[in-house]
């Protein structure tokens, strides 16, 4: 079997009295989509938290590409091919667009951020900043302030950010929620686009935006998965209809 892009066994997080996250097995293989959905509280940004590093599980291991990361820091994570997006914007507002993705690549790939021409690096760092802007459909927002995109804009610009780090590993938390309905087309197709050997961790509210990415979904209600199967099972599931209805107590 292959080594996985990420695995999880029994991983649980406690805060308190509060189990977040109870006993998670999850296994993505690489180049595939999973999406990881439930209601409001189910406990996936504290997963995904656990993943990037930002909370040390309770108990349980966490690997990253066959290594096994449970203890290291999210910086050491990012270094093995992870990145991640955020559900609150982390765009920096009085920068434009592509001063935010030369900061993210040389955030991601070392150096110092100048943000006036200086010399070969500078050059090659802004050329691939505008490859990054046009892969996300912000080819002529460029020079826009980040503050004075639209809402999907900002979207498509945290997107494009942490592509800048050629993940190998790429974890989108929420990129649907408060997009219109035509933005969470243009994501869609986004995520389409996105290269075959790239592993999705997509944690979503939105159903429909995650089953027409996905090639597998697991559903998680008060921290614990209730549901690992295909887009199609997943829209036939009485189960998952029943927990996004509030229909069942599960």
């Amino acid at each position: 079997m292959s080594t996985p892009a990420l695995e999880l066994r029994s991983v649980t997080r406690r805060f308190g009295g509060l189990v977040a996250v109870h006993d998670v097995d999850l296994r993505l293989e690489v180049g595939t989509k999973r999406a990881l959905l439930g209601p409001n509280g189910a406990g996936k940004t504290t997963l995904v938290n656990l993943i990037s590093g930002v909370v040390p599980p309770s108990s349980g291991e966490i690997d990253v590409f066959g290594v096994d990361v449970t203890r290291e820091s999210g910086r050491r994570r990012v270094g093995r091919g992870l990145a991640r997006t955020y559900q609150e914007s982390k765009l920096f507002a009085g920068l434009n667009v592509q001063q935010n993705l030369m900061l993210a690549l040389a955030g991601a790939h070392g150096g110092r951020w100048r943000p006036f021409p200086g010399g070969r690096a500078t050059r090659a760092r802004r050329e691939r900043a505008r490859e990054l802007a046009h892969r996300v459909g912000l080819a002529n927002q460029c020079g826009m302030l980040a503050d004075a995109l639209s809402h999907g804009g900002k979207r498509q610009l945290e997107l494009a950010m942490a592509l800048a780090s050629e993940p190998r590993l790429l974890i989108l938390d929420e990129p649907a929620a408060g997009l219109s309905p035509s933005e969470r087309v243009m994501l869609t197709e986004l995520l389409d686009e996105l290269d075959e050997d790239l592993t999705l961790l997509l944690i979503e509210h939105d159903m429909n935006v995650a089953l027409a990415v996905a090639d597998s979904v697991t559903v998680m209600v008060d921290g614990t998965v209730m549901f690992n199967g295909t887009p199609g099972e997943a829209s036939d599931s009485q189960l998952v209809h029943d927990i996004y209805l509030g229909s069942a107590h599960v």
